[in-house]
């Protein structure tokens, strides 16, 4: 099977694939969502949920961007990653080759509780979009459909 997607390792700028020597993970810190959360829960606690009796209530546009930073999802080359990687949830690159792969972890991360709590909307969507730094297509693949 052809790779049509290129994961980029944060670390050294390369491509992860699919050997020993280039392999890797696209993943996201479990520590980091945690800490998300309870600021998420504090930040509410200050501004509120925006919701008043079911009703959404409008924010105005510096309360909006207050919100704290979803977590990032990041890339890793196994050879680059650090002994802290250890509290993560992976996808291994080998499993993320083609935009039918996207789709496919896509719709597994969508039942995932947390996965609103990450960025993983932007990762899709800019990959897509060709301006991802983390996933880019290989020369020529296009997403299909």
């Amino acid at each position: 099977m052809n790779r049509e997607l290129n994961i980029i390792c944060q670390a050294c700028s390369q491509p992860l694939g699919d050997d020993a020597e280039v392999f890797g993970h696209l993943w996201i810190d479990h520590g980091e969502l945690s800490e998300y959360r309870a600021a998420i829960t504090e930040w509410e606690a200050q501004h509120g949920t925006g919701r008043d009796e079911n009703v959404l209530v409008a924010r105005g546009f510096r309360t909006f961007v207050s919100q704290p930073d979803q977590v990032r999802w990041r890339a890793r080359h196994a050879a680059c990653e650090t002994s802290d990687d250890s509290d993560v949830y992976a996808i291994p690159s080998r499993q993320l080759r083609t935009w039918e792969d996207l789709a496919r972890w896509t719709g597994h991360l969508m039942r995932k509780r947390w996965i609103g709590d990450t960025n993983w909307a932007t990762v899709v969507d800019e990959a897509t979009g060709r301006r991802s730094k983390l996933i880019v297509p290989v020369d020529g693949a296009q997403p299909t459909g």
